[in-house]
């Protein structure tokens, strides 16, 4: 191993033999950073934030969350957060629990596809409510929904008069209805 350098992908196990027409193993080097403590995190922080926006960053706090640094800060008036990876060579404002996401997507899935099954709709436009009613419904809403704002729409044929509506149990609703709403009309979870 180098000073700073670590031996990483790309190695190819040596004969054990040597063999005079084969290639030399190639390998790649990579600049192995230590770990940053609390202090420097929020070093690298107030750098980085006063040479984007020139303003002073204030550190609120730095907490230690795994393989990240969790930094809560204020600058320009605004609270903001940043998460920063161990070695301070990636930073990001925002970070997803995947197994929680992936968890929500097929729980919305499964609410979806128990809503088409049970015969519901969604007639929804663009409007601030038809996005409301399709975030009550979850991700997957898009399965039950019909645009009724696109040209071709038969929305007046179905006897939808009013956006956003729900058909369920055979009875249109106007307006914007809640998840709790959807799932006592139709036992979906």
């Amino acid at each position: 191993m180098l000073a700073g350098l670590a031996l990483v992908t790309g190695c190819r196990a040596a004969p054990a033999t040597p063999d005079a027409g084969a290639p030399p193993p190639s390998y790649t080097l990579r600049p192995v950073l230590p770990d940053l403590d609390a202090q420097q995190v929020a070093k690298v922080v107030e750098g980085m934030v006063q040479g984007t926006t020139h303003e002073r960053a204030t550190i609120t706090f730095v907490a230690d969350e795994q393989h990240l640094w969790h930094v809560s800060y204020v600058a320009g008036g605004r609270p903001k957060e940043l998460w920063i990876t161990r070695d301070g060579r990636f930073a990001t404002a925002a970070v997803t629990d995947v197994p929680a996401l992936r968890d929500r997507l097929d729980r919305d899935g499964r609410f979806a596809d128990c809503l088409d099954k049970a015969g519901v709709r969604l007639f929804i436009d663009a409007s601030p409510a038809s996005r409301e009613l399709l975030a009550a419904a979850g991700v997957a809403a898009e399965r039950v929904a019909v645009r009724c704002d696109l040209p071709d729409s038969d929305c007046g044929k179905l006897g939808i008069t009013s956006l956003p509506s729900v058909r369920a149990g055979g009875e249109v609703h106007a307006g914007a209805v809640t998840r709790a709403w959807l799932e006592s009309r139709t036992a979906c979870k």
